[in-house]
This record gives C-alpha cells, structure tokens and sequence, in this order.
C-alpha cells in the first residue's frame, strides 16, 4: 500500500485500512515466563485517555503507571510516566507516551505478554515522522490523534 493512499484513508477514518492486509505484519512468539501485565494494564489505561483526550485522566493513569513501573523496576519506563504526569497539555502528553510505547514494546518484546497485544503504528503521527503504540484490542483506535483521527493507524505485529 502507497503512503499517498494510506494517508487518504485516516483521513476518511474507512474500515478499509484495517481490513485491508499489511505486507509487513509479523507474529512475534515471546516466552511468558518474565512478564510485567501490571505494567502492561496501566500503559493501556494512559493509551485509553489519549485516545479519549482526556488531559486529567492521562494525568491520573501516568502517576498510576509511574507507581507500577517504580515496583516492577522499569525505571525509565516510570520516569518517561511522571513526565505525562505533570505534562500540562494533551499534546506534550502525547508527545511523552511515544517514549513509553517504545519502553513498553521493548518489555513485551523481551520478556512477553500474558495475553495478546498489538504493535499498532500511525505513519501521520508528529508531522509524518510516524510513531508506534500497543493495544489489546486489533481495532486501531489512535492515541495521538484521538477523536480527530481516531481510525488512522495499522496493525503491524502481533505478540503473543
């Protein structure tokens, strides 16, 4: 798919785009032994309220996932969530979850999932750099746009 003809669809927010198949989807295969779901959980409640921007519930689930992250001995990972946490505005909170996800990937990545997870990717996210979040759900449902572009992304991996 041409990114000219990707960007038409977010625009347009069509069910295409997640039905349509992306050449370099993948099935990452991770042990479970070593997994962190209590981090996992409270990343996807930052997610949801950058889905929803919702500032004060972004706030409230980044001291949520600092605590957790502090606990489970992910450091960088509870440093990146206390600065989401006094971000002032929805779009510097946006701009700090894209630490995270990538914090977050490299967890699930390396030490697994309890359940499955989707590597979810928006090639329009801060002006087309692009940047990547995980989900539980397959339906794309964009944190850095919210409501403005909420279909606009793609389902690059799925980890299990």
């Amino acid at each position: 798919m041409k990114l000219k003809h990707l960007v038409i669809m977010c625009f347009v927010g069509t069910a295409t785009l997640m039905a349509a198949p992306v050449s370099n989807d993948q099935t990452v295969m991770i042990d479970r032994s070593d997994s962190n779901p209590e981090v996992l959980d409270a990343y996807m409640e930052l997610k949801d309220a950058l889905v929803a921007t919702d500032h004060e519930a972004a706030q409230t689930a980044a001291k949520t996932l600092k605590k957790i992250a502090l606990k489970a001995k992910q450091t960088a990972i509870a440093e990146q969530a206390g600065k989401v946490a006094a971000a002032s505005t929805i779009k510097e909170q946006r701009e700090l979850f894209e630490t995270i996800s990538e914090a977050i990937l490299e967890l699930c990545q390396t030490e697994g999932t309890e359940t499955t997870v989707y590597h979810q990717y928006c090639p329009m996210a801060f002006g087309n750099k692009g940047a990547s979040w995980l989900s539980y759900s397959k339906e794309i449902r964009n944190p850095y746009f919210g409501n403005m572009m909420l279909k606009c992304g793609m389902v690059k991996a799925e980890i299990k």
